[in-house]
């Protein structure tokens, strides 16, 4: 790698660290502990600790000694690329918790909601950690705590994904801190919490490598595959098809387009090809020419 791009790259990196960790250090902060609910995981056994100690206990230090043997594990039977970067955000968030609790003493930071709108905080919340998870998940770390167990599983069970096997965990976590609530509402909030955290993080990687798949059953695929290659910039592939039923040799096109393009898309088969039969499906991931290359 050349001096250039190796000087880019880690400050990529290093801004997607930063970023992610003050994403999550406040979410914590200012929408969690102030509205007394607590995740799973690290994040919410640290953010409970906080609440029951009145503040005493700073929810920075909390986060960073659990997840010392975590860190180890993952160092261990993960990466060290994957451990480096979590060490690096664990310790930021830390950090950035501690930091936060100072500026609360001189600039009011935290939103504390009425009962009736707590739900507010949930979704904040959920949508802060959801976005830093991603953030550290792409740049192929975590913020530590369950995402390194949810990994660890990840790298047996790929298909599913770290983000549904990191509300897993967290969720039995939430439903075994139940005995230190009186109610059921700051159950149903972490629950809240954790499950936007999870689709936030799922679309914004999602997001980067999805498309939209169309298949087209036509009989003349000339016109129309050349007003999507000229038109969209996309590639079409042409499959020679039989129909079973009427025992006719027919053509089948396929072709993959961002979500952007649909609209389009479905002008172009409104215009070009009004009689073939098309049948339009979500591709999760994309990895190729014109998509994405990682």
């Amino acid at each position: 790698m050349k001096k250039t791009n190796r000087f880019f790259y880690f400050l990529g990196i290093s801004a997607a660290l930063v970023g992610s960790s003050a994403l999550r250090a406040f979410g914590i902060h200012s929408f969690i502990v102030p509205n007394v609910f607590a995740p799973g995981g690290v994040t919410g056994i640290a953010s409970m600790v906080e609440i029951l100690s009145k503040g005493a206990i700073n929810s920075g230090y909390v986060v960073f000694v659990l997840n010392i043997p975590l860190i180890f594990i993952a160092f261990k039977y993960l990466n060290w690329d994957f451990a480096l970067k979590t060490l690096i955000s664990t310790i930021l968030i830390s950090i950035m918790l501690i930091g936060l609790e100072q500026l609360e003493l001189h600039t009011n930071i935290t939103l504390r909601y009425a009962p009736q709108q707590k739900i507010l905080a949930a979704l904040a919340g959920g949508v802060l950690n959801g976005a830093a998870l991603a953030i550290m998940l792409r740049i192929g770390g975590s913020t530590g705590g369950t995402d390194i167990l949810a990994a660890l599983i990840n790298k047996k069970y790929s298909a599913t994904g770290i983000p549904y096997f990191i509300f897993l965990f967290d969720s039995i976590i939430v439903l075994v801190s139940a005995v230190l609530f009186s109610s059921l509402d700051p159950i149903m909030l972490s629950m809240v919490e954790m499950f936007v955290g999870a689709r936030v993080s799922e679309a914004i990687l999602q997001g980067l490598k999805s498309a939209v798949r169309f298949e087209i059953i036509i009989d003349d695929p000339d016109e129309l595959a050349a007003m999507i290659m000229q038109k969209l910039n996309r590639g079409v592939t042409c499959i020679k098809a039989k129909g079973m039923h009427s025992n006719q040799e027919r053509n089948l096109l396929v072709c993959l387009v961002r979500k952007s393009q649909v609209s389009a898309m479905r002008k172009l088969l409104k215009e070009y090809a009004p009689d073939s039969f098309t049948y339009i499906s979500h591709a999760t991931e994309v990895i190729g020419e014109g998509f994405t290359t990682s």
